[in-house]
């Protein structure tokens, strides 16, 4: 058995399946499995990894995450972003207590479980294009340790009102998350926000605590100007400021 076996890699393979003995490695730390097109399944004994810090499996047809209360507790990196099948985030992945980085981008998940804001040693999640993902739990604002989030071409719908408790969030990206009509009034709570990017939303006004991000650097919220005609009124192309917004240093 490979039981020194620290890192492995089957990127781009024809892959089908893991043995059920790749949980015998117990000195593994990096797993590698991206754009394996034909692996569609982990092993329940992916669990058994406890020296495991990064899991990628991008691109694969993974459909299902295998993880069990409380199992990888070495875990700090998992991707599974551009895996089609992927439909549903089990809520174990509350128990992934030394994660950091979570990407779940360009998959048709629906939901995320209310169990995801039990990680809080996160810093970085990625729901970019995630199309089928319309809610996010108030769970979310529990990540208190989140500084990255990208939403970019989502169809999230609102964000949770519990938003404004991310307070070291210093990242969000929004832009094409042509669904959002509105941000909390809590999103003035962000103190440590440095970069905002929301272009192309469906935002016309913000909130009145927008004036209270302190700590703003880069503020980005360009829209395509909507033309109207004689017989239809369009979403205007304009951003309704508030009188806080004067609170604002936005440097470069």
């Amino acid at each position: 058995m490979l039981a020194s076996l620290e890192e492995l890699n089957l990127t781009a393979t024809a892959l089908k399946n893991l043995p059920s003995s790749i949980g015998k490695l117990k000195n593994l730390q990096k797993l590698y499995l991206m754009h394996c097109a034909s692996f569609s399944k982990l092993p329940d004994t992916i669990n058994e990894l406890k020296s495991l810090k990064k899991l990628f499996i991008n691109g694969s047809a993974v459909e299902e995450l295998p993880l069990n209360p409380g199992s990888l507790p070495s875990l700090t990196d998992f991707s599974a972003g551009g895996c089609k099948h992927l439909k549903q985030v089990p809520s174990s992945i509350g128990g992934l207590n030394s994660l950091l980085d979570l990407e779940l981008d360009w998959t048709p998940i629906e939901t995320l479980p209310k169990e995801i804001g039990d990680l809080h040693f996160i810093r970085k999640l990625v729901l970019r294009n995630c199309k089928s993902l319309k809610v996010l739990p108030e769970s979310l604002g529990d990540m208190d340790t989140l500084h990255s989030l990208c939403l970019e071409g989502s169809n999230i719908e609102k964000l949770p009102e519990s938003f404004g408790k991310l307070e070291n969030l210093v990242l969000l990206r929004m832009n094409n998350c042509k669904k959002i009509k509105r941000l909390p009034e809590s999103f003035g709570d962000l103190k440590s926000l440095h970069h905002l990017f929301m272009q192309e939303t469906l935002v016309v006004e913000l909130p009145e605590s927008f004036g209270n991000l302190s700590k703003l650097v880069t503020l980005k919220m360009l829209k395509k100007p909507l033309f109207r005609s004689c017989e239809s009124e369009s979403t205007p192309s304009f951003v309704e400021v508030p009188s806080s917004f004067s609170n604002l240093l936005l440097r470069n």
